[in-house]
């Protein structure tokens, strides 16, 4: 698991300084299956535009930038999520707690999309590389079946 809480510039930059990048592109590249959560989630794109430009892990294509918009900046709360995949086989209700001021949009790997003032990605999935938006540890049963899902996909 990749999670995440903060700027996305701070957290690549943490990353890097400690290697853990290059690890986790090696741990992906031999196989293991990466679930990254909020900001997590964010480090698996190209790039994200978030206090500058700053170069992601690249495992997912696509961009990260600041919601638009008429609503408040952050999103903080509840959002349904209109998903696909085994990563949300049996959640039932498909809403989801959010906490984010960016977001991906149209990523070409998209597994689950939400609106905030637009649409964007809830979730993506490139072989065993997944991630989520959403918090799911703070959004209960749907949140549980996701991290049970994940642990049991093969």
């Amino acid at each position: 698991m990749l999670p995440g809480v903060g700027s996305f510039a701070a957290a690549m930059r943490w990353l890097i300084e400690h290697r853990i990048d290059s690890a986790i592109r090696d741990a992906v590249n031999g196989g293991a299956s990466l679930l990254g959560v909020c900001v997590g989630h964010q480090l698996l794109f190209d790039v994200s535009f978030e206090m500058g430009t700053t170069r992601g892990l690249g495992l997912i294509g696509g961009e990260v930038r600041k919601f638009e918009g008429r609503l408040p900046v952050p999103q903080i709360g509840w959002n349904r999520v209109a998903a696909r995949g085994p990563l949300f086989e049996g959640v039932e209700n498909g809403v989801f707690y959010f906490v984010n001021s960016y977001a991906a949009s149209n990523a070409a790997d998209e597994i689950a999309r939400a609106d905030y003032g637009g649409p964007f990605t809830a979730a993506v999935q490139n072989g065993r590389v997944f991630g989520v938006q959403f918090h799911p540890e703070k959004s209960s049963a749907a949140g549980l079946q996701v991290l049970r899902n994940f642990v049991a996909w093969k």
